[in-house]
């Protein structure tokens, strides 16, 4: 029984520390917003416990004058490809994920400190 509440302990927690990271991208990524040119990051992660979490970065955004067409700097500005219509919802997700697992992790503590309890 207790192999079991610990594998919803580790499970929880492995949870949690997926969703923080997933929420730091999205934070790196709203904190570029402003930075010409920034590619946003994607964390991707795989039901696999073998496969890590990788970062990827997303297609470079479309090429466009910000400022004046007939300065070369200008012309070579590209606008952040960071969409808040995606990364907020993001945010939102990932919270709600957080919170869900970490109430995972009380509850398996719960459980076993019952469980030992018993047999003490």
């Amino acid at each position: 029984m207790s192999g079991t509440i610990s594998s919803t302990l580790h499970l929880g927690a492995t949870a949690m520390n997926v969703h923080a990271r997933a929420q730091a991208v999205s934070a790196h990524n709203i904190a570029n917003i402003s930075t010409n040119g920034y590619i946003p990051q994607r964390a991707r992660f795989s039901l696999d416990p073998s496969v890590p979490a990788v970062l990827r970065q997303e297609d470079p955004p479309v090429a466009g004058a910000v400022f004046d067409v007939t300065s070369r700097v200008a012309r070579d500005i590209r606008p952040s490809g960071t969409d808040l219509a995606t990364e907020i919802p993001r945010m939102i997700s990932n919270q709600h994920a957080y919170k869900a697992n970490a109430q995972v992790v009380r509850t398996a503590d719960a459980m076993l400190g019952v469980l030992l309890d018993t047999r003490a």
